[in-house]
């Protein structure tokens, strides 16, 4: 499901489930008791939550993206101590996003378009047959290709 919450609740509980949950949970308690800032699953979900509303970048293949990226998510957890329980949270985050921009772009790609068989404006258009955004994007990204081939 493409839905903030329901991929933060799904994170959420495989960040504090399972064997490596139990041992990251004991070892909270025990950061906590020592004056470390605490996070509890509620917490954990609700930054999820807002990291995935306020993210820009779900997907990057640029140096620029990833490092964009890595700063927005450095700047939402800068309240926790490194390495611990930083990194656990930087790669839940990573991959709450990660999740959230797959599923969206599944969603997305699904969606059906209405193609015509005319570009001719004054052309009253038949529709020719449904396709999806998906498919019209691999079509984009043929004649891209077929494009640059062109021009070398």
């Amino acid at each position: 499901m493409v839905n903030p919450n329901t991929v933060a609740a799904e994170k959420t509980t495989d960040f504090f489930m399972g064997l490596k949950g139990f041992v990251r949970a004991v070892k909270l308690l025990f950061s906590a008791a020592g004056g470390q800032k605490a996070i509890k699953s509620e917490d954990l979900h609700l930054i999820l939550i807002d990291i995935l509303n306020t993210c820009d970048t779900y997907y990057g293949n640029t140096k620029a993206d990833v490092a964009r990226l890595n700063i927005f998510l450095e700047t939402k957890l800068r309240d926790f101590e490194q390495p611990f329980p930083y990194e656990g949270l930087f790669r839940t985050a990573k991959e709450a996003i990660s999740t959230y921009g797959s599923r969206l772009e599944k969603m997305l790609y699904g969606f059906e378009t209405t193609d015509f068989s005319s570009d001719d404006a004054e052309e009253k258009p038949t529709p020719a047959h449904k396709t999806t955004v998906g498919r019209l994007v691999a079509k984009l990204e043929v004649r891209t290709a077929n494009l640059e081939s062109a021009r070398i």
